[in-house]
């Protein structure tokens, strides 16, 4: 349960919550075209953030034409869309070397390697104490505050 002033670091972070997340460190800046998925209507909470980071490509959303804004994210997803929101475009300048070095590489999905071997290059995402990135959990708040606080001079 989340108490609503209460951190909760262990609590899971939402697809919704990362498209605001991102969406706040841009500044809020309001999409040109305001459009979103199927089930982020113009009256949900974050649509605003979710329209803009789909309308820069920083999100993508499922072949059916959804979001689907509550689901937890999973740490590959989130290094993906801060990857995509840094980047924009741009080929990231990478050393696979560090990112070679953890046991459960191959876990990661195609479309999140190349975020995941930068991620790791800048020192972003450190895996855990066993040499692992466990692309696949869900991001938890405390991860995702360490992986903002790791990354501050680039993110920003």
């Amino acid at each position: 349960m989340c108490i609503r002033d209460s951190f909760s670091p262990e609590t899971t972070i939402t697809r919704a919550q990362m498209a605001q997340i991102i969406y706040n460190m841009e500044g809020g800046k309001p999409a040109k075209n305001p459009s979103s998925f199927k089930d982020v209507p113009s009256n949900h909470w974050s649509f605003k953030a979710v329209s803009w980071a789909k309308e820069n490509n920083i999100v993508k959303g499922y072949e059916d034409g959804s979001f689907k804004p509550n689901a937890p994210i999973t740490r590959q997803d989130a290094v993906a869309i801060l990857y995509r929101y840094k980047i924009k475009e741009a080929t990231a300048n990478l050393s696979r070397n560090k990112y070679d070095g953890f046991k459960d590489r191959d876990q990661v999905a195609a479309y999140a390697q190349e975020p995941m071997a930068w991620a790791v290059d800048r020192g972003i995402v450190n895996g855990d104490n066993h040499k692992r990135l466990n692309p696949r959990n869900h991001m938890k708040r405390a991860e995702m505050a360490q992986i903002l606080k790791n990354g501050n001079k680039i993110l920003h």
